[in-house]
């Protein structure tokens, strides 16, 4: 009996015991899988990445009492007998860049470089050279610069961000807090971000920490190449960094290293996101798509018919979605031939565009779409607004470029119309994708429309235009 209990307490010593080891190897080996070594990648990149220092002339407000009085009764007073004095003095900024030829062409953000009086650059060897700015884009934030190196130097190549997907490694790597030679890594979390950072955003987001210092530096594949420039990050988000992707970047390099601005096509179109509501209201099959709410006056697509109110869902066959329009078409050189597909009246049609150069104002340029009209009648809608035919005396009231045509009125604020953002003096271009000349003709769209607990309309508020779907209140 003694030998049988020793053989069941052995027994469950030895399957505790397998159990640890199996565990053990277990963990081992996932962790082997999953994280990829660094190191070698570390040492291939580093050599070519740089500390850039920066000194701007900034001006500011003055105290020339500096903190002397700031706790006592008087801290008011010298704050605003002194809070018109300003002065210009010098302000230090650092950043990070990489060098993409041996000797001495550097990439950057250009908000790094942005007036700048003197630019140092100090390479992974701790030397110290002064550079010059040779190309820049602010539109992309991306800078050129060169310095005269005494030696070859290491350089990073390009690689093809195309061809980088959600969940693969990258590192980044800069001078973060002025910390040189710092790498991070993380994953690529999503592709073609638009932040608002500026017209063309498309950026890759990565969880690879992205800190101030780190603009401008490179962020890297798991080949140690380059697929994009280090350059923005959420304050409120941790984790959460922004890179301009490295096809970008190869666009923009020819114009900027001759210093030229780069060229860039231009349709000349205002657009919109399209909603759930909005694409349930026009019978679109999913979301993909822009609504035109504005055409530019005489712009490539005045010239091909493309009008306020069409929905643009393709671009040389290829599926479109509103945020990657503007990018596409920017990166698309002036005078090639692109063939959009287009949804107007529920009914899908094609438009050749040949496409102009973009122009620096393009916004002075707006196409007029309200026509003459008689009416001088006034109606109020079931949907918590009212219109009026525009006269001299509304002109002035809400003070419109526009004589004639039709405009809100008034607003109740406890409706879907409020809620829409709608307002007084809104001028009415289309109702139901209809163009509107007068109150009656804005009468008889309503009593013509199928679906009476929703309306559509294209607006006009001083220069810009916009898209807007209403329920009944």
């Amino acid at each position: 009996m003694f030998y049988g209990r020793f053989l069941v307490k052995l027994y469950k010593k030895l399957s505790l015991l397998l159990v640890f080891l199996v565990f053990l190897s277990v963990n081992a080996y996932a962790q082997n899988i999953a994280l990829p070594n660094f190191t070698p990648i570390a040492e291939k990149v580093l050599p070519a990445v740089v500390n850039i220092s920066t000194t701007q002339v900034v001006k500011g407000s003055v105290n020339p009492f500096g903190e002397m009085f700031s706790n006592s009764p008087f801290s008011d007073f010298f704050k605003h007998f002194f809070q018109g004095y300003t002065r210009n003095y010098k302000a230090h900024f650092l950043g990070s860049g990489f060098i993409i030829s041996s000797d001495g062409y550097i990439l950057t953000n250009y908000h790094t470089v942005k007036q700048a009086t003197d630019i140092n650059v100090t390479l992974n060897t701790n030397e110290i050279y002064k550079a010059k700015i040779v190309g820049y884009d602010p539109e992309v934030d991306i800078a050129l610069l060169k310095i005269n190196p005494k030696r070859p130097l290491p350089t990073l190549q390009m690689g093809d961000s195309s061809k980088m997907e959600i969940g693969q490694w990258v590192l980044a790597v800069g001078n973060p807090f002025g910390l040189s030679g710092t790498v991070t890594s993380g994953i690529i979390s999503a592709k073609g971000r638009v932040i608002g950072k500026g017209p063309f955003d498309h950026f890759i987001q990565t969880d690879a920490a992205i800190n101030p210092g780190n603009s401008g530096g490179p962020l890297v594949n798991m080949d140690g190449k380059v697929i994009g420039m280090n350059t923005a990050i959420i304050a409120s988000g941790q984790g959460i960094g922004f890179a301009i992707p490295s096809n970008t970047i190869k666009e923009e390099l020819p114009y900027l290293m001759k210093g030229e601005v780069p060229k860039r096509g231009w349709l000349g179109v205002g657009i919109q996101m399209l909603t759930p509501e909005v694409a349930d209201l026009l019978k679109l099959k999913s979301l993909n798509g822009a609504i035109v709410n504005e055409v530019f006056k005489n712009s490539p697509a005045a010239k091909a018919g493309i009008e306020p109110g069409d929905v643009i869902v393709s671009m040389n066959g290829k599926s479109i979605y509103a945020p990657d329009l503007p990018y596409d078409i920017a990166f698309t050189k002036p005078g090639t031939k692109v063939v959009l597909g287009i949804i107007r009246n529920e009914k899908e049609i094609t438009k050749t565009v040949i496409l102009g150069e973009r122009p620096q104002k393009e916004s002075q340029q707006k196409l007029e779409t309200i026509q003459p009209s008689t009416q001088s009648s006034s109606f109020s809608t079931p949907y918590g607004f009212s219109v009026a035919a525009i006269n001299p005396n509304l002109a002035k009231i809400y003070n419109l470029k526009e004589h004639t045509g039709v405009v809100i009125t008034s607003v109740d604020p406890n409706s879907f119309a409020a809620l829409a953002g709608i307002k007084p003096g809104d001028v009415v271009v289309k109702l139901d994708n209809k163009n509107v000349y007068s109150i009656d003709q804005f009468k008889n769209i309503l009593k013509q429309k199928p679906n009476e607990n929703v309306i559509s309309m294209l607006l006009k508020r001083g220069e810009s235009t916009l898209f807007v779907t209403i329920q009944k209140s």
